[in-house]
């Protein structure tokens, strides 16, 4: 249920990403680049979230950077991209933080999946059908 619960949360970030971003659902929808993008802020959200410090974010970033490019991408560029996604995606790190804060203290995901939905500013167009039947596994 953990990986299930993951999965789902990830879900409900790329959706408060692309709230934050003010991207319309039907350009989320339609465009394969829009949802690279928005996977892209979903990653550093996850390392900030995930690492106690910034140099951790920014290590796992710069291995994940190398693996997916052929090219190493420079520290310093990974470091301007956390600060700016620090800067705009407070509450989604503030979520990924919060569920594994939850998760250690072995709360239901039940409780973690309704506590998380509420603090992810997520726009009432991305509350779909797929975002229901999520919901739905919670209830």
């Amino acid at each position: 249920m953990r990986d299930a619960l993951l999965n789902d949360v990830k879900e409900l970030l790329r959706r408060s990403i692309a709230s934050t971003l003010k991207i319309e659902k039907a350009n989320y929808d339609a465009s394969l680049d829009t949802r690279t993008d928005v996977n892209k802020c979903l990653s550093m959200v996850m390392a900030i979230g995930y690492n106690e410090t910034l140099d951790g974010a920014l290590d796992d970033l710069c291995q994940l950077g190398s693996i997916f490019s052929a090219s190493t991408i420079p520290r310093e560029i990974v470091q301007k991209e956390i600060m700016a996604c620090l800067n705009t995606f407070r509450f989604e790190i503030a979520v990924f933080k919060r569920m594994h804060e939850m998760q250690r203290q072995n709360i239901e995901p039940k409780d973690v999946w309704n506590d998380l939905k509420g603090k992810a500013p997520v726009d009432s167009a991305y509350v779909d059908d797929e975002f229901r039947k999520i919901d739905a596994r919670y209830q």
